[in-house]
């Protein structure tokens, strides 16, 4: 009887164990899903501060060119669509607190540029409460 009194309580134990050594593995793993959806959460309620140019019709002008210089990392920024038939132009999410250039040059139906302009601007924030839009003028001469 004695043995099987301390078999039992053997079996307990290990399977005691066992419990406790998977419920410590859980923990981490649920602690570091709640710091990730909350990250997401306070990132998901931030709205983008949109940058952008806007710049007077030039007659003859069929296409307008879009291009960005980041003074402050002395850095050419690449644009995935510099083309465009409006007379503006939102950059995607630029750096706070920086200085650009912002460029805009006009063509013509046969591809020759007919005028350009040129603007400086400052960023501040590109996070807030709320969806706010900043354009720039460019005069095309």
């Amino acid at each position: 009887m004695k043995k099987k009194l301390i078999g039992l309580a053997t079996v307990s134990v290990l399977a005691l164990s066992s419990q406790m050594a998977s419920a410590s593995e859980m923990v981490p793993a649920q602690i570091v899903d709640n710091n990730i959806s909350s990250s997401s959460y306070e990132t998901a309620s931030q709205q983008e501060i949109i940058y952008g140019l806007q710049w007077n019709r030039y007659t003859d002008a069929t296409k307008y060119q879009v291009g960005l210089f980041d003074i402050t990392d002395n850095k050419k920024i690449t644009l995935d669509q510099p083309y465009t038939t409006d007379r503006s132009y939102n950059f995607p999410l630029l750096k706070p607190y920086h200085e650009y250039r912002g460029w805009v040059g006009a063509y013509d139906s046969k591809g020759t540029l007919i005028a350009q302009g040129q603007t400086n601007f400052k960023t501040k924030e590109v996070w807030g409460d709320k969806t706010q839009v900043f354009r720039f003028q460019v005069e095309l001469k």
